[in-house]
């Protein structure tokens, strides 16, 4: 356990006092103590993040289509007290619209899926 901390206590602080100049305030207000050790770890979590290898994937790729990638295009539809979160694709199809061009991978995807009741849509 203490070798833990130890490790913690000579890594990570150090390197945020020293390299960092966590301590090294632009003024002495509480205000600009707390927006200065924000922005100096986060700051520092960025950085470290990107030298790990999915950091490097991730900065090579870019946000958006990461995201894109993973979530997809979905939404939420509520009704009544429930909700739910589905593709978009699916929503479009169980309500009878014709899309031209297909975010997911698979053309049948929205298709395959379990249509619900016919809903009217007022549009």
């Amino acid at each position: 356990m203490y070798d833990k901390r130890s490790l913690i206590e000579n890594t990570l602080f150090r390197e945020l006092k020293q390299a960092w100049c966590l301590e090294c305030y632009p003024k002495k207000t509480e205000a600009a103590v707390r927006g200065h050790v924000l922005l100096t770890v986060t700051t520092f979590t960025l950085a470290n993040a990107y030298r790990t290898k999915q950091g490097q994937v991730l900065a090579g790729r870019g946000m958006r289509r990461y995201r894109a990638e993973e979530q997809g295009s979905k939404v939420i539809v509520f009704a009544g007290e429930h909700y739910a979160l589905f593709d978009i694709e699916q929503v479009l199809t169980v309500l009878g619209v014709h899309i031209k061009h297909r975010f997911t991978t698979s053309r049948n995807h929205a298709i395959q899926q379990p249509q619900l009741p016919h809903a009217t849509c007022p549009l």
